[in-house]
């Protein structure tokens, strides 16, 4: 047998007693560094989640960058065509300027010369040609200033004669036949004379 004395039972009591003792004294260290490791395990992990994200932070930046890089690359392209296209217009211009400037001048002619106008007479009465249809006080001084200053001078106008006194007198064509000029004139006219008879008379 194995055991066949009471003093190897006692060993082996003893040595048991130790190893149980000895097991109890060393489970706390035992979950101590394995609590110590999965802390180490889960700081790594937050690192690496970390240096995770950064990276991918870094290749959007370099992505953007490369995309701005080729948006300026493009810009750049448009502004040389542009730049290219404004020196090519200002060539031509400043060619067609000398050429201009080398060629013949033009021949102008000559401004015609205003129509004379009669001076107003001064020894003539005047009537009062606004009392005209279509005869303002402006109009009235234009008339003046061709010698018309009596009812009679506006009656006797032929139709050549109105045709050519309403560009003088900036007037559209017909203006002188639609306000009847010469029939009210011969009225007026009429009237004032019966007017100075009747005077006389009196």
């Amino acid at each position: 047998m194995l055991f066949t004395s009471a003093e190897q039972v006692v060993m082996l009591a003893v040595a048991l007693l130790a190893g149980w003792l000895l097991g109890l004294a060393s489970a706390p260290r035992a979950a101590r560094w394995k609590r110590r490791a999965q802390g180490q395990a889960a700081r790594f992990a937050t690192y690496h989640r970390d240096v995770e994200d950064r990276l991918r932070a870094a290749q959007q930046r370099a992505t953007d960058l490369k995309d701005e890089l080729t948006a300026l690359h493009a810009d750049h392209a448009d502004a040389e065509q542009t730049i290219a296209r404004l020196r090519g217009g200002a060539a031509a211009s400043g060619a067609a300027l000398a050429e201009a400037a080398t060629a013949e001048p033009l021949a102008i002619p000559p401004a015609p010369s205003p129509t004379p106008q009669l001076p107003a007479p001064t020894d003539r009465p005047r009537d009062d040609l606004t009392r005209i249809s279509g005869i303002d006080p402006m109009l009235a001084m234009r008339l003046f200033s061709l010698a018309l200053v009596r009812f009679e001078d506006i009656e006797t106008l032929s139709a050549e004669d109105e045709l050519a006194l309403e560009p003088r007198l900036d007037l559209p064509a017909g203006y002188i036949a639609r306000n009847r000029w010469r029939s009210e004139a011969a009225s007026l006219r009429a009237g004032s004379m019966d007017a100075e008879a009747e005077g006389l008379v009196a």
